[in-house]
């Protein structure tokens, strides 16, 4: 079962991405949301779920950890698919969604094609008490890579950036936390 992929984006459409991973191009679903802040030769790292029915493997895929665990989360409910929690992801982050099921917001989920009132019901009872708003922190997430981002324009490597930045107190602003991985890398450096 493949869980990431990290690659440069051959080409976009209005439901996937062509992804070559050395060499070998994989055909990855995305939220429609993401779609369109994707340039083809871009670099793209995804966490995939790999979903297997009787006609075909589908890869899905997510840049945050926490939207996939909501996707697989919305795929337990009976009559929710992947296209359909997919579309659930196209419309909201995972912040958004919590709201939604918190609130039990049934108009969020019917906006979305292939969900109506009964499957929005449906969708609420079963996830709402499933996890809380912390268990999404999608703004932590975003935090996380907007610092590693910056680690990586200032010129070093992806997976040192990850270190160091992950290393820091989560608690602290952006900054406060760049300025201790930058810290880090230059004493190791």
């Amino acid at each position: 079962m493949i869980g990431f992929l990290r690659g440069r984006v051959l080409m976009v459409t209005t439901t996937d991405v062509l992804l070559d991973t050395g060499g070998v191009g994989y055909t990855v679903f995305l939220p429609k949301r993401l779609l369109a802040t994707i340039a083809p030769q871009s670099e793209l790292e995804l966490f995939i779920h790999t979903h297997v029915s009787d006609t075909a493997i589908t890869l899905y895929g997510f840049p945050h950890y926490p939207e996939l665990e909501l996707f697989r989360l919305l795929i337990t409910v009976s009559g929710i698919g992947p296209k359909t929690a997919l579309g659930v992801l196209s419309t909201g982050n995972p912040a958004t969604i919590s709201a939604a099921l918190s609130h039990q917001d049934v108009s969020f989920f019917t906006a979305i094609p292939g969900i109506g009132t009964k499957g929005a019901q449906k969708i609420i009872i079963e996830l709402k008490n499933k996890f809380t708003d912390q268990d999404f922190d999608f703004q932590s997430q975003q935090l996380t890579s907007q610092g590693i981002d910056a680690l990586v324009n200032l010129g070093f490597s992806k997976d040192e950036a990850r270190a160091a930045f992950i290393s820091t107190d989560s608690s602290l602003t952006l900054t406060e936390r760049l300025r201790l991985a930058l810290n880090q890398l230059h004493h190791h450096g």
